[in-house]
C-alpha cells in the first residue's frame, strides 16, 4: 500500500505533501526504495500510487512534454493532460498485451474491429481489453497563474469518471481568502515536503 498525502497549508498559500518510500517485491521490502513524487512542470507535481508504478516514468515524461507544449498553469487543463497520458499508457498496455497479434492499435480496433472479426472473436477481444486495467493513480498538486493551490486525483483505468475532481484552496463563495497572491520563485517555495 502506498501513502500519498497532500493538503493546503499556511492559509492556502502552500501545499504540504508527504509519501512513504516503501517498495515491496514478494517477500522482500525496503522502506527507502522509491521516491513517490515527480515534478511535472508549470508549478505542478504528482504523487504516484498503484501497483503498476513501472509505467509511471514514461507517463510522466509524456506529461512533462505536453505541459511544456501547452505552457499552461490552469488546473483543469493540467488535469486533462495528466488524464490523457494515463489513458495513453493504458492504451499502450492494451496494444501490447491484446492487439499486437492482430497488428492493430486501439484506434484501429475501435474503427474497424467489428467488421474485421466474427462477432464472437470481436467480443472475446473486447473482454480481454476490458481486463487490462492500469493500477496507477496520480495525486496532482500545484498552483495556477493566480497562485491558487489545486489538488486533483487522476487515474487511467477503464471505468467512469477518472478524475477525482479539483479541490481548490481559497473561498469558493466568489472571493479568495488571500488578499495578494505571493509569486513563487521555485517549487520549493510553494511545496513543503515531509519525510516519512
Amino acid at each position: 500500500m502506498t501513502v500519498c498525502i497532500a493538503a493546503f497549508a499556511k492559509h492556502d498559500t502552500t501545499i504540504a505533501i508527504t509519501a512513504d518510500s516503501k517498495v515491496a517485491f514478494g517477500d522482500f521490502s525496503t522502506d527507502q526504495g522509491a521516491l513517490k513524487y515527480k515534478l511535472l512542470g508549470n508549478r505542478y507535481l504528482a504523487l504516484i500510487a498503484g501497483n503498476d508504478v513501472v509505467f509511471a516514468p514514461p507517463t510522466v515524461n509524456r506529461i512533462q512534454t505536453e505541459l511544456f507544449k501547452a505552457n499552461t498553469r490552469d488546473a483543469d487543463e493540467t488535469a486533462g493532460i495528466v488524464h490523457e497520458q494515463l489513458c495513453e499508457t493504458r492504451s499502450r498496455i492494451i496494444e501490447t498485451k491484446v492487439l499486437k497479434r492482430y497488428k492493430l492499435t486501439v484506434e484501429q480496433f475501435v474503427a474497424k474491429g467489428k467488421q474485421s472479426f466474427t462477432e464472437q472473436a470481436y467480443y472475446d477481444i473486447c473482454n480481454r481489453i476490458e481486463q487490462q486495467n492500469l493500477s496507477l493513480q496520480f495525486l496532482v498538486a500545484g498552483f495556477d497563474d493566480m497562485a491558487k493551490p489545486h489538488l486533483q486525483t487522476l487515474a487511467g483505468d477503464s471505468g467512469g469518471d477518472d478524475s477525482g475532481g479539483d479541490d481548490s484552496g481559497g473561498d469558493d463563495s466568489g472571493g479568495d481568502r488571500r488578499n495578494v497572491p505571493r509569486q513563487a520563485d521555485s517549487v520549493k517555495d510553494r511545496f513543503h515536503f515531509a519525510s516519512s
